[in-house]
């Protein structure tokens, strides 16, 4: 019999959008799929479900919209997720942190940016590093470390508009400070839209990927993380939120295949759009009254 070319393609789309057919439960160590709660089992075989509509880079997927369903926290990192990794802010800042190491260590150049990467890599920020082995002043560290500029960030209406599409409450945690953070919120016409902003001085500056930094944060804001989804441009740190419930989502040019990392996300603006395409889904006011703000 000849080839069908059309019905090849058509099965190839089939088998992009939603894997090939499974004959049998799969099992990728060290994860066993069938171990994960229902919702992890089907986020993470919807991973390639993220299909972008050719022009627009918004994403459509039942399987992947369905993830979401009941999710009411949508949680996002700041550097590199709220804005693209071209801006390049991390380039001022790594500047700072050297010569902030250099002054407070008396070390030269070259050995502070040694200190400062490895204490990045150990225990997940510069900052961190410093507290632990040097006893540092978190404040000042961070105060100097963040004075950047950030004239060339500009605002991403098409962001905003997508973030006021998710339901329920939307909120930046990140490891840098809440005035930075608001800063770069600021500039990239994102004010108004979080419910929340949370830096690492609210996790008593443990850094993520420390799961002890997440559930402090999830108990000062008093989100149930099994209704939390978690937008990071950073793996490691979505291992902590997958265990305590989250659904992960990696926003980044290149994916992941950590069993950790559930989504993928190169354009956070078009994965958002994605889940719901109709518009906003209300299921609670709290953009308008947060109970919390209230007092109540």
């Amino acid at each position: 019999m000849e080839d069908d070319p059309t019905a090849r393609d058509a099965s190839r789309a089939l088998e992009f959008m939603f894997g090939p057919r499974p004959t049998q439960c799969e099992t990728k160590k060290p994860v066993n799929r069938c171990q994960f709660p229902s919702h992890q089992a089907q986020s993470r075989n919807s991973r390639s479900a993220h299909v972008a509509i050719p022009g627009t880079m918004q994403y459509t997927s039942p399987m992947m919209t369905s993830a979401f369903n009941d999710v009411d926290t949508w949680i996002f990192d700041l550097d590199n997720t709220l804005y693209a990794p071209e801006a390049r802010l991390f380039d001022q800042i790594e500047v700072r942190m050297t010569e902030w190491v250099v002054d407070a260590l008396g070390v030269d150049s070259a050995e502070a940016d040694e200190i400062r990467k490895r204490y990045w890599a150990r225990f997940g920020t510069t900052l961190a590093g410093l507290m632990r082995e040097h006893d540092v002043d978190p404040e000042a560290y961070l105060e100097y470390v963040h004075d950047i500029s950030l004239d060339h960030l500009e605002p991403d209406p098409e962001l905003a508009d997508a973030l006021t599409t998710l339901p329920g409450r939307a909120i930046v945690y990140t490891n840098g400070s809440e005035p930075y953070a608001r800063r770069v919120i600021e500039a990239r016409g994102l004010s108004g839209v979080f419910d929340a902003v949370y830096g690492v001085e609210h996790a008593d500056y443990l850094p993520k990927p420390e799961r002890v930094a997440f559930e402090t944060i999830i108990a000062r804001d008093g989100l149930v993380p099994q209704r939390a989804a978690m937008f990071e441009d950073d793996a490691r740190n979505l291992l902590a939120p997958l265990a305590l419930g989250m659904r992960t989502i990696l926003v980044a040019g290149a994916p992941d295949d950590a069993p950790h990392v559930q989504h993928h996300a190169p354009d956070l603006a078009g994965f958002l759009r994605g889940l719901f395409p109709q518009g906003p889904r209300v299921m609670k006011s709290w953009r308008i009254h947060d109970t919390r703000q209230m007092g109540l």
